[in-house]
């Protein structure tokens, strides 16, 4: 449920599709701002590719020893609410005996993210102070 969630969001958000989701909340604490990850294509031509973090930042790269600072600002409130309803009947009737079912059943899922807030860094400036690199 948490993967299709998390696939749903990313989805409205990134309709280009260079964003990846994450399947499972454990994967998340793999996730860092600016972290650089390795594609490594699978042996397969039908296999996906996989991502492997890397103990490297992007400030490590393009800056040496300065430090970048992140800008967090909020982002959006994500909350989605998604359901169905259904209903059946049964009438039938042999001889002087008549049978009715009926039926009904609905179903709601909601999510909700809450407030998501995004990191952004001065691209503007990394590009002025990594020139010289």
């Amino acid at each position: 449920m948490f993967s299709k969630a998390t696939a749903n969001f990313v989805r409205q958000i990134d309709p280009e599709g260079s964003l990846i989701h994450v399947s499972r909340v454990n994967d998340s604490q793999k996730l860092v701002p600016m972290a650089l990850v390795v594609k490594r294509n699978r042996l397969w031509f039908w296999q996906r590719p996989k991502y492997q973090p890397t103990d490297f930042t992007l400030s490590d790269l393009l800056l040496g020893d300065k430090t970048l600072r992140l800008c967090e600002t909020e982002f959006l409130t994500y909350k989605g609410t998604f359901g169905d309803k259904l209903s059946g009947k049964l009438k039938t009737k042999a001889g002087s005996v008549s049978v009715a079912l009926e039926g009904q059943g609905t179903t709601k899922l909601q999510s909700c993210f809450g407030k998501l807030k995004k990191e952004e860094l001065d691209v503007k400036k990394l590009l002025r102070d990594s020139r010289s690199r």
